[in-house]
């Protein structure tokens, strides 16, 4: 009987183990204000020190994919002091560009019509490979498709709970 039990424990254990784990995670942020309101879907990083962690940020007017990573400040441009270099592979085709580097160093801003590149790549279920000063990340779309809705409408979110006051 202890036995079966033992075996019982460690099946869960693998179970448990081996479950998958959404990749993209999604928070809203609803001030009240139609035009404050806003939505980021990230792609958090599994390894902070050798990992890039991508961001969708989406208000009233504006859609932005952030680059950001957590160990050292990436290296700008010799010719572009405020720039870094960004190698994206999707599917069959290569993008090079130099991003908008933030102060601090560690995020990056990509251009608009790499940001639809990508964001066109991921809404169609395939996956985007990244390359950022020393680090590299492949992306997949994983749940990313069913946030898609959420990027094609304005950011504001209505209450559900009215009060009658």
């Amino acid at each position: 009987m202890r036995v079966v039990s033992q075996a019982l424990v460690l099946l869960s254990f693998l179970f448990a183990s081996c479950a998958q784990t959404r990749v993209w995670q999604c928070q809203r942020i609803a001030t009240g204000e139609m035009q404050y309101d806003s939505l980021r879907i990230v792609c958090p990083a599994q390894d902070k020190v050798n990992d890039i962690e991508v961001e969708v940020l989406k208000t009233d007017l504006v859609c932005t994919v952030m680059l950001c990573v957590h160990g050292q400040p990436l290296t700008p441009s010799k010719n572009h002091p405020h720039h870094t270099p960004v190698h994206v592979k999707i599917a069959d085709k290569s993008f090079k560009e130099l991003a908008s580097l933030h102060s601090g160093g560690q995020r990056v801003k990509l251009s608009p019509a790499l940001q639809e590149a990508i964001l066109a790549q991921l809404r169609a279920g395939g996956f985007v490979e990244i390359e950022l000063a020393g680090y590299k990340k492949r992306i997949d779309a994983d749940n990313f498709p069913g946030f898609c809705k959420m990027l094609d409408s304005p950011p504001h979110f209505q209450n559900p709970i009215q009060l009658a006051f």
